[in-house]
């Protein structure tokens, strides 16, 4: 008789504990949708995933699409991971146009983009950038001062006087 009474109180323990894990997977689920609603967030599988990629779902990449407005930074010591898992997984699926600078070339390497343009000017065959190319290319001296550069005397760039 006691212990039919403990195993009746063991099965009701166990169906408290069950419900109440079932109640809080359920309210995560509905935060998680709210969130991503909110957000613009979206979880989609690797194929379709595009924008910035910010982490895994399941089997689910969470990216934010192209679409979003706002900015993004990313913060993280030496070695934390920001290339390999935001950077180069986010320029893999991303549609539109990005500009990165790449010191080591890591991130060159493992974004395969048949319509990317690198500049490496320690290559003699590399895509050719002058940065002072709008400068080169004005006319008179009331051009160049538009184009944000001093004024040039003789050849000779000159800087503007110094307050007295």
């Amino acid at each position: 008789m006691i212990i039919l009474l403990l195993n009746r109180i063991l099965i009701a323990i166990i169906l408290i504990v069950l419900l109440i894990i079932t109640i809080k997977i359920v309210r995560f689920v509905k935060f998680k949708a709210a969130f991503q609603k909110q957000s613009g967030l979206k979880a989609r599988f690797s194929k379709k995933a595009s924008g910035i990629i910010l982490g895994k779902n399941g089997f689910r990449l969470v990216c934010s699409p192209e679409t979003n407005e706002g900015m993004t930074a990313v913060f993280g010591g030496s070695g934390s991971g920001k290339t390999s898992a935001l950077l180069i997984p986010t320029l893999r699926a991303w549609q539109g146009t990005a500009f990165v600078i790449d010191i080591s070339g890591d991130i060159e390497k493992a974004v395969p983009n048949p319509s990317k343009i690198v500049f490496a000017p320690e290559n003699t065959d590399t895509t050719p950038y002058n940065a002072f190319a709008m400068v080169d290319m004005a006319i008179d001296d009331e051009e160049k001062q538009e184009t944000g550069t001093p004024p040039s005397v003789g050849g000779i760039m000159t800087a503007p006087p110094a307050p007295v």
